[in-house]
Formats: C-alpha cells, structure tokens, sequence
C-alpha cells in the first residue's frame, strides 16, 4: 500500500505501522469522521470458505466491546496497489506500542508486567465470553498505552485466516 492512497473511498492511508501475518498495517484518517484508524490489508489465502469465515469472525469481533480490546470499525473490500481484489480491516488506533517493542526497550518491572497481564487477561474473558477465540496471541498483539494499559489487537483474525 501508498502513503496517501485512499481505501474504501473513506480511509486515507498515511504511514505504515507495521506488519503482521495478514498484510501491512496503515494509520489512516478516516475522511467521514476525522479520526484516525488503523488500515489492515489481509491477502486472504485461496481456499474455499476463507471470506465467508473473516466475516464471521468481523462481526463478532465488531460487537465485542471491552476497554482492553482494540475496537474493531469496518471492513472494506477494495482494490490493492497491485489491482487485486482485498479486504482492508478498519479498527481503532490507540496510541500505544506493540509488547515486543516495549519489552525491547526496557525490561518491564513486575507490576507492570501484573497489569499487562491482568489486562489482556480481562480482554480475552471478553473474548470466549461472547463465544470467541483470539487465534494469534503473540507480543504484537498486546499494544501497551503510554500510561501502562494493555489493549489486545487482531481479535479473530488469525482463526479466520488460517
């Protein structure tokens, strides 16, 4: 994806946040409500069901409301660089970093790893408690808030990718 290109005819993709098992990750204003998202690219695999199974996976992800879970907005399927049909996942864009990258820059004390914890801890009784699973819970989906809160991201995704 480009820097300045527009998904869905409403989401302006800026920069680059990351990548992850599905495709590249964009911090994007939404150009309807001026806030500012986050854009996946998902490359979905050729096999049969996959789409029908992120749908799925979408909504219940899109009901699912908790203060440790990153909301998940719309899903859009539009045009990639390339000129092949994707789906573009829009969630919220919380200022935070990925766990990985904190743990990289200084090792966390114990209380802030407790918080951590208890907080993706919470997020995923949310999670099975509306029926669902994460699928891919990994340091990169752990986002951490400046202020210590930890936000769990991807909700789905990776059981409905495969």
């Amino acid at each position: 994806m480009i820097a300045g290109r527009m998904v869905g005819g409403r989401y302006l993709l800026l920069d680059e946040l990351g990548r992850r098992g599905f495709g590249p990750t964009h911090r994007a204003e939404d150009r309807i409500t001026g806030r500012t998202v986050a854009v996946t690219e998902i490359a979905l695999p050729a096999v049969a069901g996959v789409r029908e199974r992120l749908l799925t996976e979408v909504r219940a992800a899109g009901r699912l409301r908790h203060p440790s879970v990153v909301g998940v907005l719309d899903l859009v399927t539009d045009r990639s660089p390339a000129g092949d049909m994707r789906e573009y996942l829009v969630t919220e864009h919380p200022e935070a970093r990925p766990l990985g990258a904190v743990v990289e820059t200084a090792p966390p004390s114990p209380r802030q790893v407790a918080l951590v914890g208890r907080d993706v801890l919470a997020a995923l009784r949310a999670v099975h408690a509306d029926g669902g699973t994460h699928g891919g819970l990994d340091a990169d989906a752990v986002l951490v808030t400046a202020e210590g809160r930890a936000l769990l991201t991807d909700v789905g995704l990776a059981r409905a990718v495969g």
